[in-house]
């Protein structure tokens, strides 16, 4: 059995998919940023293979955060009808991966905000959203400096209806209220016995 590096304790949600290249894309949710391994299955098979150099240099924290380069790259996509619907920046890092680093946008059909979001160097800054073609927001995320952030969500009228405070990916807080107690009609057994 692979063992994980001894600086991550859990890896959280994952997802896998195979390349047509044969190379394994890993995807981990509890990580900051989130991790993107690739391996192949040579390796995943190999008892003796471990974490050999791929050839990258291995980023400070200091240098991951600034980047490896001063230029940004600005890429869009454009609709069936040659409209941009999607834009954002990103710059590289030493490791050779692009990371987000500045504005990201999604708008809709109409040319109205959907999504926006500010990157500095693959972590989000400032405010998140997620807008319903009206205007109104779905929800808004606020980010701090020291890794927490607030999660506003709204109906359909704009109006907050729940607030959750985080951080990174650790709930805090929240004014959710828990769903109101069932109760047991009379003939309803329990499922599992009373731990006394």
């Amino acid at each position: 059995m692979k063992r994980l590096p001894p600086d991550i304790l859990t890896v959280g949600y994952t997802t896998a998919t195979q390349g047509p290249d044969g190379v394994i894309h890993v995807v981990t949710s509890k990580n900051r940023p989130d991790y993107e391994i690739e391996l192949n299955e040579a390796w995943v098979l190999d008892k003796n293979a471990g974490g050999e150099d791929t050839g990258h240099p291995i980023c400070s924290k200091s240098e991951e955060r600034r980047g490896s380069s001063s230029t940004k790259l600005s890429q869009t996509v454009k609709d069936a009808h040659g409209k941009i619907f999607q834009s954002w920046l990103s710059v590289q890092i030493c490791g050779g991966q692009q990371m987000l680093d500045g504005p990201e946008t999604f708008l809709y059909p109409s040319g109205k905000l959907m999504y926006s979001a500010t990157f500095t160097v693959g972590y989000k800054i400032g405010e998140e959203r997620y807008m319903r073609e009206d205007g109104t927001p779905y929800w808004l995320k606020k980010y701090g400096e020291d890794g927490t952030w607030t999660w506003d969500n709204f109906d359909a009228s704009g109006k907050q209806i729940a607030e959750s405070h985080w951080l990174n990916k650790t709930l805090l807080s929240s004014d959710v209220p828990d769903p109101p107690a069932r109760k047991k009609s009379a003939d309803e057994k329990p499922i599992a016995p009373d731990a006394e």
